[in-house]
């Protein structure tokens, strides 16, 4: 069965959780942590990857068993992130301007980087929050995972992770919060508006900061500060020969926290109203208060299914489980896209005959194991179309659909049934229904789906008059609804009235249209009286 497996790599430790899906519904199933080696300097990538390697030893059921998704928590402290605004709601456009933006904002060559993005608002212009990162330092990592079979299909900066526990756990949604995650190294902030994330950056200051702060000369090794830090019981118990460094680090801290948080402020013209802390550092005691205290606004632990250190880890899974990748701002854009199996052919381009071999006999395998995979879907798709079929025609036993291609059979004499008694009842009445004719043409009238998203509600249909509910994505697009419903010649009168902005950024108006009139009305949906009636 495939399985989801997502990846948290911390300076602290390594955590990795999986989930494994059966007829489409995944289950949590596993979830280890192995502490990063410290010694109190910056911990490398390579000491990382070596927690990595010792967990995949130690539990080679985690090891990717092919079909299996894995997806990555990539931390904010390795990129760039802004919030930019251009003047346009088209994707594409967009898309293509961004890069032209950024190259003025950074000193490296844009060719050099990778940019991910995601809207943040789409009205006649979009507000949008870019990622940039070194390409070859992206690679390095998607390298390292690809080396030890965790090659990730999507990889996701960690601030993007934040907001899911607003959705999942009741958290106000509605003003500005932020987030402080306190990891080992680096803390990052990141801060929501109307609970969507708007901008996440890094503070040069975490958990680590503090135990060396502790080490000083009265803890010996490292080992014993980290122990002394996650025992303390009251900021009372800190010794006073250390309490001037741990209020240093910690100042230090605050101080970054407090900057990011104004220059949001300042930019957005909101003020943060509530911050919740979340991460393995957040545990030191004090903490809270101290950062209420010196940003002056309610703080509290954030709340989640997850010990702090596990939020990262567990949201990314979660996300990926509930099928919401394509809400997620991917860093594997452009070169670094993933493309699954087919880096295959690039190992045989490299390695030769060897690594040819080897791919073909890997092939084989995998043919073996996906062939009865596949045979098990077939079985699982089958048994889909008997139930479905049956459940349409009650009046078949179970017993007379032995399996899926002869229930398919009696459900295509069904619908050759159904055609023939349509026909029959169109020459009775004299052709096609008018009310289904009339949303055909409505159907036609209306802008193509490639062109404008667009989800209708509530029609209302009478001999006088049209009326809908509709949904897209911007005011442009509205407004291209009811121009392209006056260009039919039934439908001139259309009129769209007053639009709302929904909180997801949608734009929701209602249309009326007066039917064989050549008239207008107002936003309300009332007919106007005409000119040449009042006149009279």
């Amino acid at each position: 069965m495939p399985r989801i497996i997502a990846l948290d790599l911390g300076e602290h430790s390594v955590k990795v959780a999986t989930w494994r899906g059966t007829r489409g519904v995944f289950l949590p199933e596993d979830r280890v942590s192995h502490k990063v080696p410290q010694d109190g300097s910056a911990v490398t990538r390579e000491a990382i990857f070596a927690t990595l390697d010792a967990i995949l030893a130690e539990n080679s059921e985690l090891k990717n068993a092919g079909g299996d998704q894995v997806c990555l928590s990539f931390g904010v402290h390795h990129l760039s992130a802004h919030r930019l605004v251009v003047p346009f709601s088209d994707t594409e456009q967009v898309g293509k301007t961004l890069p032209f933006v950024v190259e003025d904002m950074v000193p490296l060559d844009i060719e050099d980087l990778s940019l991910a993005w995601r809207a943040v608002q789409v009205d006649m212009q979009t507000e949008a929050v870019v990622t940039i990162a070194r390409t070859e330092m992206l690679s390095e990592w998607i390298g390292g995972l690809a080396e030890r079979g965790l090659d990730p299909a999507v990889m996701v900066p960690s601030g993007e992770l934040q907001a899911r526990w607003f959705d999942d756990d009741g958290a106000p949604s509605e003003g500005m919060v932020a987030v402080v995650d306190v990891g080992h190294g680096k803390t990052t902030v990141t801060v929501l508006r109307d609970g969507t994330v708007v901008s996440y950056r890094s503070v040069a200051v975490g958990g680590r900061h503090m135990t060396r702060a502790m080490q000083g000369e009265t803890v010996g090794s490292w080992e014993d500060a980290e122990r002394f830090k996650h025992e303390l019981g009251a900021w009372s118990d800190l010794p006073e020969e250390m309490r001037a460094g741990v209020d240093a680090a910690l100042g230090t801290l605050l101080a970054g926290v407090r900057s990011s948080l104004i220059e949001e402020e300042d930019q957005l013209g909101q003020e943060v109203r509530a911050v919740y802390l979340t991460g393995g550092g957040s545990r030191l005691v004090g903490l809270q208060d101290f950062m209420a205290r010196d940003l002056g606004v309610p703080v509290q632990p954030l709340v989640t299914d997850a010990e702090p250190e596990a939020t990262l880890v567990q949201a990314m899974g979660d996300l990926m489980v509930a099928g919401k990748r394509g809400e997620l701002m991917d860093l594997r854009v452009d070169g670094l896209a993933y493309r699954g199996g087919t880096d295959m052919f690039r190992t045989v381009a490299t390695y030769g005959g060897a690594g040819a071999a080897f791919f073909f006999i890997a092939m084989l395998v995998m043919t073996g194991i996906q062939w009865s995979q596949y045979n098990t879907e077939v079985e699982r798709l089958d048994t889909n179309i008997r139930e479905v079929v049956g459940a349409m025609l009650p009046d078949v036993g179970p017993e007379e659909l032995s399996d899926g291609a002869v229930a398919l059979s009696f459900l295509a004499i069904e619908t050759e049934e159904a055609a023939q008694r349509a026909a029959a009842l169109a020459e009775t009445i004299g052709g096609v229904p008018p009310t289904v004719d009339l949303l055909y043409e409505l159907h036609n009238a209306l802008p193509k789906p490639e062109d404008v998203e667009l989800r209708v509600s509530e029609i209302t249909v009478t001999e006088q008059m049209v009326t809908f509910n509709a949904e897209a994505d911007g005011y442009a697009d509205s407004s291209a609804v009811e121009e392209a419903l006056k260009q039919h010649p039934n439908f001139r009168s259309a009129s769209k009235g007053k639009e709302t902005r929904l909180k997801d950024g949608h734009v929701k108006f209602p249309i009326t249209i007066a039917l064989g009139l050549d008239v207008d009305v107002d936003a309300e949906g009332d007919v106007l009286p005409d000119a040449e009636s009042e006149e009279g």
